[in-house]
């Protein structure tokens, strides 16, 4: 049985919600005064995923556990958060070594470098117990955390819920690895808000940005830090009035911030590329430096996107970005720049949209 939270909510509040920081803990901390989040009167829900695919674990974790010292800030584990407490409690030594083999650039053994251990083929359970018992604090922080935070009209939750009507009634895993939650379904009356797969990777929009599905009664808010190319945190903040509620969203991308000096129109008509399931082929057709013309074998669909954002796994081509993604651009506003290539630079725009943005026109 999932371990769930029920905290009450006043009448009249705010909640700031924000998912998969992936230890980019000094965005987060912009964020949140992007928000003008108050500790003590705004509540935040923190959706899991706090550790990994980044290279400041500890620091990340503190910086949840003091925000967390504040009654109304609650946190939840997400999947990529257990990695720390099986690696440091849960697997005997021989599933521990092959786990730690295979991945051993992880928040577990950024603790173990802190103590100049880098090698546990010996001495294992002694080497494990050092670290454990030097961050014991940390470790046990992450272990006894719930995985859902349920009010009068919301679940929150890392990845999802099962689609039946006794959805508590599960393991932690079901909770944790639902892919594409937000084109799923569920049987509870009340919204399901959560993270864990990236919203541009779910194919409706060109943008980082929250997916709100009413009919589902889904909303996702993962803007795929640390794991996108080009990516971001967002704060998804919904203002109660009652049992009356209103959405706004906060965002801070991860790339290098720089001005857009001149306008510039881009171009409709951008193609969805899925990263994990789309095959592609490089066509021999003219394209501009840094460019190639992709087609989409699964899709039929062609178009151009930056040679950077393709790569071969499994003897298959894939494409990260999404085709003839060319977003437009005002003078004056903010772009955050994650790649250059020939003339361009892959970016995140004033209005979340992702694409290739001409380097002339940037600052």
């Amino acid at each position: 049985m999932l371990n769930i939270i029920r905290p009450q909510l006043p009448e009249n509040c705010r909640i700031i919600c924000v998912s998969d920081i992936h230890t980019h803990w000094q965005a987060l901390h912009e964020l949140l005064k992007k928000c003008r989040y108050k500790a003590g009167e705004d509540f935040l829900f923190i959706l899991g995923d706090i550790l990994e695919r980044g290279n400041d674990n500890i620091n990340a974790l503190r910086y949840v556990m003091k925000l967390a010292e504040s009654p109304r800030v609650f946190v939840i584990e997400g999947n990529n958060d257990t990695y720390v407490t099986g690696l440091a409690l849960r697997y005997d030594d021989q599933k521990f070594l092959e786990r730690f083999s295979a991945k051993s650039d992880c928040c577990f053994g950024e603790m173990a470098q802190k103590l100049d251990i880098s090698d546990f083929s010996e001495d294992t359970s002694a080497k494990r117990k050092a670290v454990y018992e030097a961050y014991k604090t940390e470790i046990d922080f992450i272990h006894d955390l719930p995985e859902v935070i349920e009010t009068e009209d919301f679940i929150f939750v890392h990845a999802g819920i099962l689609d039946k009507p006794d959805w508590e009634n599960c393991e932690q895993y079901d909770v944790m690895l639902i892919k594409r939650f937000v084109d799923k379904a569920h049987q509870s009356p009340k919204t399901v808000i959560c993270g864990h797969f990236p919203t541009y990777a779910i194919g409706r929009q060109n943008d980082n940005l929250p997916i709100t599905d009413n009919e589902r009664r889904i909303i996702d808010i993962d803007g795929g830090a640390g794991v996108k190319p080009a990516s971001q945190l967002n704060a998804f903040i919904i203002t109660k009035n009652g049992r009356e509620y209103s959405y706004f969203t906060e965002f801070m991308p991860l790339g290098e911030k720089k001005t857009v000096i001149a306008d510039c129109s881009g171009c409709d008509g951008w193609i969805y590329a899925d990263f994990e399931q789309h095959r592609f082929r490089c066509l021999n057709e003219p394209a501009p430096e840094g460019f190639a013309v992709f087609r989409n074998l699964d899709t039929e669909e062609k178009g151009l996107a930056p040679l950077c954002m393709s790569g071969e796994w499994g003897g298959t081509l894939h494409v990260w970005g999404n085709l003839n993604a060319f977003p437009s651009v005002k003078k004056g506003e903010p772009i955050w720049i994650f790649a250059e290539y020939g003339d361009y630079c892959w970016c995140i725009t004033a209005s979340g949209e992702v694409g290739s943005v001409p380097k002339n026109v940037i600052e």
